[in-house]
């Protein structure tokens, strides 16, 4: 929707950041959830489902949504996943700060 580059990037910019942001501590959630026996085990599993739930299915979803619809609109749905995911931590925080005492 940006209708300037510098719009564009400053966007992509400000998304990824916001995106990538959770990485390090959702990780140390993870890492401090489970046992040290564990640890990488459970850390190898979080990076798989990750790209089994996102980089490895959404190409396909994407193309089909781009092909049936638009591809603006297969980039904004796109967006739907991430808030949702956003959603499920923001509320999983709770029940780890609850835990955390």
């Amino acid at each position: 929707f940006a209708r300037s580059p510098a719009l564009l990037f400053l966007a992509l910019f400000l998304a990824l950041f916001a995106l990538f942001l959770n990485n390090g501590p959702f990780s140390a959630a993870v890492v401090n959830a489970v046992s040290p026996t564990f640890r990488a085990f459970a850390v190898g599993i979080n990076i798989l489902f990750i790209h089994l739930l996102g980089d490895a299915a959404s190409p396909a979803a994407i193309g089909w949504i781009g092909q049936t619809f638009s591809l603006g609109t297969a980039i904004a749905v796109n967006a739907l996943p991430v808030l949702v995911g956003g959603a499920v931590v923001l509320l999983g925080t709770r029940y780890a700060l609850a835990n955390d005492s």
